[in-house]
């Protein structure tokens, strides 16, 4: 990676982070763990991790669905010559930490 790549990962982590506080509900804790950026930087793709893990499906639902406000956001603040597509997934980590404390759990 180069740092150009980790310093637009940096930022638009922080962006996504910034902007997903606005819209989290009360109660809920939405965490940009990561911001993966393609090879031709046009599409950034978030991973969170919600708490508690029954709000996750709603909350990346709605991360989803107003994407275009974040993109609209990043336009404002573009250090590009483009502005990038946003996509909000959940952590790939979260599934992991879940099958391990499985298994603590029943020992």
């Amino acid at each position: 990676m180069t740092i150009r790549e980790e310093r637009l990962r940096s930022h638009y982590q922080k962006l996504a982070a910034n902007f997903l506080e606005g819209l989290a509900e009360p109660g809920t804790l939405v965490t940009v763990t990561d911001c993966v950026i393609s090879e031709n930087l046009r599409h950034v793709t978030c991973l969170l991790r919600v708490f508690p893990k029954q709000k996750r499906d709603e909350a990346l639902l709605l991360a989803n669905r107003n994407k275009r406000a974040l993109r609209d956001t990043a336009a404002k603040e573009n250090r590009g010559r483009f502005v990038q597509d946003f996509t909000f997934a959940p952590d790939p980590s979260e599934a992991i930490d879940d099958a391990l404390g499985g298994l603590a759990k029943d020992e």
